[in-house]
């Protein structure tokens, strides 16, 4: 191999270009190199990986959840026990609340009289809670009486259709607890809701259709009742028109018959003047005739 003996242009003496210094330095300067790449560059502050931008966004996900929080209604004692603890627990589960949490809330919730199951009850469970409160306003126990309750049910003056309809299903609910869309118990609620109806004219016309379901027989009944109030609307629009047009007629005729009866006036008049100048001079004629031998 031949070396370079030489020296450059300023005196010094020259290198082999193939010497292990400058194939050293080559290397050096390829590491620096690397070293400054900025894809190899240390992550800083501000710079974000995407599992960080996936744990922001979970993080975000629960804030907005945080803020969508849903409040559970008061309970006094007046109302339905079981519709209450639906709405409840519906609203433990999208909170999240563990059972500490449901404890808490659900005492908040109590009010009136069921608030008073509360005295004296510092160390009771969630569980606990909800079987004294159950015990004391639930409905388990009392199906009979809301049967009887649903045989007696009739509609009252003015009551709406669906507001009847809302309290048999309610009593039903309570009376016969269970599967709602069982055949035998749609058959009960549909004969319930036409006993409840009171009147036989809407129950044979509903009856026509053969509604299968209780629900199918409360849209027949609210239709044929819209249907109804519809016709007596236009037929009692239509007599309110015949009773103008006769009224505006009977105020154009006055005049004429008015005038008629003027008319009428004078002409009788004219004729009792003839009739008693007729009548004197026929007495007139009378005496002269006597007088004459």
């Amino acid at each position: 191999m031949k070396r370079n003996t030489g020296s450059d242009g300023n005196g010094r003496p020259g290198r082999d270009k193939d010497s292990p210094s400058d194939s050293g330095n080559e290397d050096d300067r390829k590491g620096r190199d690397r070293r400054r790449d900025p894809k190899d560059k240390p992550r800083q502050r501000g710079d974000s990986s995407p599992d960080d931008s996936s744990a922001s966004d979970h993080r975000h996900s629960c804030n907005c959840r945080h803020n969508r929080y849903i409040k559970p209604k008061e309970f006094s004692g007046e109302t339905s026990f079981e519709t209450f603890m639906m709405s409840f627990t519906n609203a433990a589960k999208f909170n999240g609340w563990n059972a500490k949490e449901k404890l808490a809330y659900l005492r908040a919730s109590l009010t009136g009289v069921a608030a008073q199951l509360l005295w004296g009850a510092d160390d009771i469970s969630y569980d606990q809670l909800v079987k004294k409160l159950e015990d004391r306003f639930g409905s388990a126990g009392l199906e009979e009486r809301f049967e009887a309750e649903l045989h007696c049910r009739r509609r009252r003056p003015g009551e709406p259709i669906g507001e009847l309809a809302q309290d048999v299903r309610r009593l039903m609910s309570l009376a016969f607890p269970g599967n709602d869309d069982a055949p035998l118990w749609q058959h009960i609620a549909r004969d319930s809701f036409f006993t409840a109806l009171d009147d036989p004219a809407l129950q044979m016309e509903v009856r026509k259709n053969e509604p299968r379901t209780f629900e199918e027989a409360v849209r027949l009944a609210l239709r044929y009742e819209i249907t109804k109030a519809a016709v007596e609307s236009s037929a009692s629009s239509g007599r309110h028109r015949v009773s103008r047009r006769v009224d505006g007629t009977r105020d154009e005729s006055p005049p004429f018959q008015a005038q008629a009866q003027t008319q009428q006036h004078q002409d009788f008049e004219d004729l009792q003047t003839t009739v008693e100048l007729e009548g004197r001079s026929q007495c007139e004629a009378s005496k002269t005739s006597r007088r004459s031998p």
